[in-house]
C-alpha cells in the first residue's frame, strides 16, 4: 500500500556510485536520473490531485444509521468507514443513529434546508431494508414517504441507501422517487447483503465520488457510474449494486456547476 504524501522525495546524490565509472556508466546514470525525475513527478501530481480534492467544501456525506440488533449497546455501525474517508480526504461527514420513525423525520427535515444540504450533498441511508423501504424499529419507512418529506429540496443531491433490497423495484418508481425529490441519483441493493462485505463497496462508492473531482450533476453521475464499473464492477454485480440517475429531472445551470 502507497501513501504518496508520505513518500520522500527521492534525491539524485543519495546514489554517488552511479556517477562513477565511464561512459556506460554515465549513461546509466542519465537513464536513472531520468526515471527518478519522472517518479518525483509523479509524487508531486497526485499530490497536488489530492490538495484539489480536499479542498472541495461540497463533498460532505449526512448519515443516519438505524440500530442494526435493536440494542443501543451494539457497536455494530458505518461510522468507521466515514471517519476513514473523512481522515484521508478531510471530509466533512454528520452521523446520527436513529431508533424511530421521529427521530429520522427530524433529521431529513433538518437536513433538507439549503443550509445543510449545500454542504453535505451525500445522503446516506444505513438501515435495514425491504423492496422499496427502510426498517426504522418496528416501523416500515417507504421511499414515498421518504420522498413526501423530500420534495424538491434534493436538487444536485446523492441518496444512497445502504439497506438490503431497497432499490429491488422497477425503474419507474426509483424515477418517480427522483423526479419528486429532484435528486441527482441515488444508489442502492437489490438483494440482501452482507453487512461487511456491502459497507466495504459503501467505502470504495465513497472513494471513487471524492477522488473522481466530479461535478455533481448528471453528467458528473454518469462518470462516477462508469469509474465504479471499473473499479468495482465484479463486487456490485455479486451484491447486486444498483445506481440509476434522474432522466427526467432539468437542472439549473448554477446547480450544474457545484
Amino acid at each position: 500500500m502507497i501513501f504518496p504524501n508520505n513518500t520522500k522525495r527521492i534525491a539524485l546524490n543519495s546514489y554517488p556510485f552511479l556517477f562513477q565509472g565511464g561512459t556506460r556508466s554515465r549513461r546509466q546514470a542519465h537513464r536513472i536520473s531520468q526515471i527518478i525525475r519522472v517518479i518525483n513527478m509523479q509524487q508531486a501530481i497526485f499530490a497536488f490531485r489530492k490538495e484539489i480534492i480536499i479542498s472541495r467544501k461540497m463533498r460532505g456525506i449526512f448519515c443516519l444509521e438505524g440500530f442494526w440488533y435493536g440494542d443501543h449497546r451494539d457497536p455494530t455501525s458505518v461510522l468507521p468507514i466515514l471517519e476513514l474517508i473523512s481522515r484521508c480526504y478531510k471530509m466533512p461527514y454528520l452521523h446520527h443513529r436513529c431508533a424511530t420513525k421521529e427521530e429520522v423525520l427530524y433529521a431529513l427535515k433538518r437536513w433538507k434546508t439549503k443550509s445543510f444540504n449545500s454542504k453535505y450533498p451525500i445522503l446516506y441511508l444505513a438501515f435495514h431494508g425491504q423492496e422499496y423501504e427502510i426498517k426504522v424499529g418496528d416501523y416500515h419507512f417507504t421511499l414515498d414517504e421518504i420522498a413526501d418529506v423530500l420534495e424538491d429540496k434534493c436538487e444536485g443531491v446523492i441518496i444512497h441507501f445502504g439497506s438490503c433490497l431497497t432499490l429491488n423495484v422497477n425503474k419507474r418508481k426509483l424515477q418517480r422517487f427522483m423526479e419528486k425529490t429532484k435528486a441527482l441519483c441515488i444508489m442502492g441493493y437489490k438483494q440482501e447483503v452482507d453487512f461487511i462485505e456491502s459497507t466495504s463497496l459503501d467505502l470504495l462508492m465513497f472513494h471513487n465520488i471524492i477522488t473522481g473531482g466530479q461535478l455533481l450533476n448528471r453528467l458528473g453521475a454518469t462518470k462516477i457510474a462508469k469509474e465504479m464499473q471499473l473499479s468495482s464492477g465484479r463486487q456490485m454485480r455479486k451484491l447486486k449494486f444498483r445506481m440509476e440517475i434522474n432522466e427526467r429531472t432539468k437542472f439549473s445551470r448554477s446547480k450544474m456547476k457545484g
